[in-house]
């Protein structure tokens, strides 16, 4: 299933407001670890059988770690990588209003999440 919509995230405290994909895909249903990459520009967080894709800020290159995340509220504190800069810089991603343009219950989706981990693809 893909359903696109657009939507606003806050990165930095910078608005972008960009296209975002939804795709169904298999994953363990037991498994309570969601994952954060990237591809190029596009910012990827998948759990279980979901993928959320949703447009970055420009020169994202990687994520390097997770600094925090509260799942009940869908909020992510991450170290990224930019090109053009040494050093990472931390990030903030709130991904409530994502799922909210998605029409995902944020708590069914939410509620099982543990972990986040960053995935390098």
């Amino acid at each position: 299933m893909y359903i696109s919509k657009t939507i606003s995230i806050f990165a930095k405290s910078i608005a972008f407001s960009d296209t975002l994909v939804m795709i169904e895909m298999s994953r363990d249903v037991n498994d309570s670890t969601a994952y954060l990459s990237n591809n190029g520009r596009y910012i990827i967080f998948e759990f279980r059988d979901k993928r959320v894709m949703f447009l970055g800020p420009i020169g994202l290159e990687k994520f390097v770690s997770v600094n925090d995340f509260e799942p009940s509220i869908g909020y992510m504190a991450v170290m990224a990588k930019y090109s053009g800069n040494s050093k990472p810089v931390e990030e903030y991603i709130d991904l409530l209003s994502t799922l909210d343009e998605l029409h995902i219950n944020r708590t069914n989706f939410l509620q099982p999440i543990k972990y986040l981990r960053v995935k390098n693809v």
